[in-house]
């Protein structure tokens, strides 16, 4: 929310009219169905060995740092190609775009709290319960 403020009541009403913009900002998604690196199923062995026959000193040797750079990352990324599997990556379509995780995991919380004070009848579940309910909130 932004810019607050207090304005007039509206005819003779005692109540203060509250104007604000409510600003909404779309997280970045990735696009659905991406392939990712499987690091787990890598062969690091192979690698290991095609990075070894690599003669890395007349390579990097007289260029400047950031062609250095650019010649280490095409080499590392074809290694990587090449012996590390890619997996599909899937949209988790149980996430709220437009809730954070913090409150998800709160709503829970709240969820569990109130189930306990259900089964468990007591005035220290219910004020448990209250006071998850108005941090929510």
């Amino acid at each position: 929310m932004e810019d607050l403020r207090y304005a007039v009541p509206i005819g003779k009403s005692d109540h203060v009219c509250l104007p604000w913009n409510f600003v909404l900002e779309a997280a970045q998604q990735k696009p659905s169905g991406t392939r990712q690196f499987n690091y787990r199923k890598g062969d690091y062995s192979s690698i290991s060995h095609e990075l070894e026959q690599v003669d890395w000193n007349s390579v990097l040797g007289t260029s400047s740092v950031d062609d250095s750079w650019l010649t280490l990352k095409t080499h590392l990324t074809a290694v990587m190609d090449k012996y590390i599997p890619r997996k599909k990556v899937h949209k988790n379509k149980s996430k709220s775009n437009w809730m954070s995780t913090e409150t998800m995991n709160m709503l829970k919380v709240k969820n569990q709290a109130w189930k306990k004070y259900q089964i468990y009848r007591s005035i220290g579940n219910y004020n448990a319960y209250k006071k998850i309910k108005n941090k929510v909130n």
